[in-house]
């Protein structure tokens, strides 16, 4: 695998992944989600009086839910992409069907360490222009 995209999952846009498989199809999300919200507190409310107490109201248990269950839905993504579940195998399709994307990546990976290699020698050299700098203060002192 890439290495950029190693680098992708340490970001917020590897746990925004880790979500999105976790839950599955996020384009209904929104609206999955509310209705869920609203069904659960009326029927959870009428069933047991005390979920009523304990939450107030519906935004209180709202935002409880919501908390609780991106939190689930990213641990299963989290769980599904790195122990290779069904993702592994999709993206081992994906590479096979697409040996380009693949290619393209890693010229990309090499593109950016060179970027970092180049941007280590300019803070090297910077740092040796700067000491120069002081010494050559010191010296006139």
């Amino acid at each position: 695998m890439s290495e950029l995209i190693k680098q992708d999952k340490r970001s917020l846009g590897g746990v925004r992944a880790y979500f999105i498989r976790g839950h599955g199809g996020w384009l209904l999300y929104a609206i999955w989600l509310l209705v869920n919200i609203s069904i659960l507190y009326v029927v959870l409310g009428s069933e047991l009086p005390i979920i009523q107490s304990m939450f107030g109201n519906i935004v209180t248990f709202g935002v409880i839910f919501v908390i609780s269950y991106i939190t689930l839905a990213t641990i299963i993504g989290y769980v599904d992409i790195e122990l290779k579940g069904i993702y592994g195998q999709e993206t081992g399709v994906y590479w096979d069907a697409v040996p380009q994307v693949k290619k393209i990546l890693e010229l990309l990976n090499h593109l950016v360490d060179m970027i970092l290699d180049i941007q280590t020698k300019i803070d090297v050299l910077e740092k040796r222009i700067e000491d120069m700098s002081k010494k050559k203060t010191l010296e006139e002192v």
